[in-house]
This record gives structure tokens, C-alpha cells and sequence, in this order.
């Protein structure tokens, strides 16, 4: 399985609790200060403010076993498809995550790559176009203002084992101290196989809220009936693909689910190289 990025991305993070959504308050616009002569008069100034909303949005699997299988086998099968179960639910969310997916009403949130308005394609790949690519990223964020207290990039594996092995005109790796101390050009980042090689992104892990209800649900039963197919109907009763019984093949059918949802609160709290080829 690859290294997830969402339990390692510093986001802000919320708790549902419960609710059926949480309201997210931003600032829009702000006031300014002005210079006063003596006895001048202070001007007034206001903020502008709107909200995000975050609702739950669901992503689950199932999984059929024999009961033969849960009860003879060593070391525990039940112990191994629930922890397959949340860590494949833990892949399909990285790669929601790092997509450029746009949201689906009440189904799915947008991929993060959707909150960079403008991605930027890769100069080259000698140490001068990386570097200035990596610094164009780092220029483009700090432009709009935003505080650069808690940013990340997001690597895919070989494009980090590519930069760790670049060397400079005195044969000196260039990056790879920092890399092996966890940062990038003076910023920490994460690796993970869900993120395509050909993309490179920093992102403002502060201005991401992930909410969520904490803990997965994983629940068994052995009297239910499932339709056996990845891409099930909804009408189950006139369902194409067979509908097993659990409690006609002596089986055990197995369920992981989680709620979450994230969004940004600024627009550009993530700045894209695309087409990137430095391995």
C-alpha cells in the first residue's frame, strides 16, 4: 500500500460530532489603517466575511469471506481484511485527495489540486529549471498574502529519489542533506505513490480543514446479502450480477466506512508544477 498523505497532512482538523454539516467562517476582505493629522478624524473600516460548509460524505468497501476461512486460519483473517479494508479505504482517499477531481454534490469533495487556479509546467529538468520551478511555486503562494507557517509539498517517491540524487557543477548533491533532514528548499514534504510522478504541489496545510467523524466503522453480520459487484445497482432485487447470501454460504460479509469532508479557505492554497519529469 502506498504511504498515505492524509494522515500525515497537517491540516486543520474538525470533528463532526455528530452534525449533519459545520460551518466554516472566512475572512473575504479587510480593513486598513490610515495616517491622521491632530484631532483628525479615525475612518471606519469593516471586514468582509462568508463561510464554507463541510458535510459528510461517505467512502466504504465490503468484503465476503468464508466462515471456514475466519475461523481455521493463523495468524487471525478477520484481523487482516479489516485492516486491508481501512487501508484500501485510506488509498482511495489519498488519491481523491491529490486529484484534480472536481467536487460531486453530496458524494465528494474536490481533489486538492482544484485549489490552485492556475498550475504552472515544469521549465526543464537540470538543477537551474528545477530550482526555478520550485522557487516560482514558493513565489506564486506567498503572493497572495497567505501566512506560510504550515506548508508541505506532496512528491511522488521518484520524484524525490530524483531530487535527492541531483548534483551541482562541483558534483555536490543539492538536495540531499535537506531531504534526508525532511525538507524541501526549507519546507517539510510528503511521498506517496498517490500522487502522479508528472506533479509536484505545495501546499498550504493550514488553510485545508478535514473534517471528519474520527472513527472508521467496520461491522459484520452473517445474515445480509450482498450484490457481488464492485459497481453495484441500486435496485438490488433486479440486480444483473448476483446477490449472495451470507446466511445461505455460511459467510461473513465485512464493512468499513468513513465520513469526511475537507475544502480550502482561500482560493490558491495550493500551487501545482505540472508536467514534471525530473526522474
Amino acid at each position: 500500500r502506498p504511504m498515505s498523505i492524509m494522515a500525515r497532512f497537517p491540516a486543520r482538523q474538525m470533528s463532526f460530532d455528530g452534525s449533519a454539516s459545520i460551518k466554516i467562517p472566512r475572512q473575504t476582505g479587510g480593513t486598513s489603517g490610515s495616517f491622521l493629522a491632530e484631532n483628525g478624524a479615525i475612518p471606519v473600516g469593516a471586514l468582509a466575511l462568508d463561510s464554507i460548509t463541510l458535510t459528510p460524505k461517505k467512502m466504504g468497501t465490503i468484503i465476503a469471506c468464508s466462515n471456514e476461512l475466519l475461523a481455521r486460519s493463523t495468524p487471525s483473517a478477520m484481523a487482516l481484511v479489516r485492516d486491508d479494508i481501512m487501508q484500501g479505504i485510506a488509498t482511495a482517499l489519498d488519491t481523491k485527495f491529490v486529484s484534480n477531481d472536481a467536487a460531486s454534490a453530496g458524494v465528494s469533495p474536490a481533489g486538492i489540486r482544484t485549489f490552485d487556479s492556475s498550475s504552472t509546467a515544469s521549465t526543464g529538468t537540470d538543477l537551474d529549471a528545477i530550482t526555478a520551478d520550485l522557487k516560482a511555486a514558493i513565489n506564486a503562494m506567498t503572493a497572495t498574502n497567505q501566512p506560510m507557517n504550515n506548508v508541505v509539498w506532496i512528491l511522488n517517491p521518484v520524484t524525490a529519489n530524483a531530487l535527492r540524487f541531483i548534483r551541482d557543477g562541483l558534483g555536490t548533491y543539492a538536495f540531499q542533506d535537506q531531504m534526508n533532514r525532511g525538507f524541501l528548499v526549507g519546507y517539510p514534504f510528503l511521498e506517496s505513490t498517490t500522487n502522479p510522478s508528472t506533479i509536484v504541489m505545495l501546499a498550504n496545510a493550514g488553510q485545508i480543514i478535514v473534517a471528519s467523524d474520527l472513527a472508521p466503522q467496520i461491522s459484520i453480520s452473517q445474515d445480509t446479502s450482498i450484490h457481488m459487484n464492485s459497481a453495484p445497482e441500486a435496485d438490488l432485487i433486479s440486480a444483473s450480477a448476483g446477490v449472495q447470501s451470507m446466511f445461505q454460504t455460511d459467510s461473513t460479509a465485512i464493512r468499513g466506512l468513513v465520513s469526511l469532508d475537507w475544502a480550502s479557505r482561500y482560493a490558491n492554497s495550493v500551487q501545482v508544477i505540472s508536467s514534471v519529469s525530473w526522474s
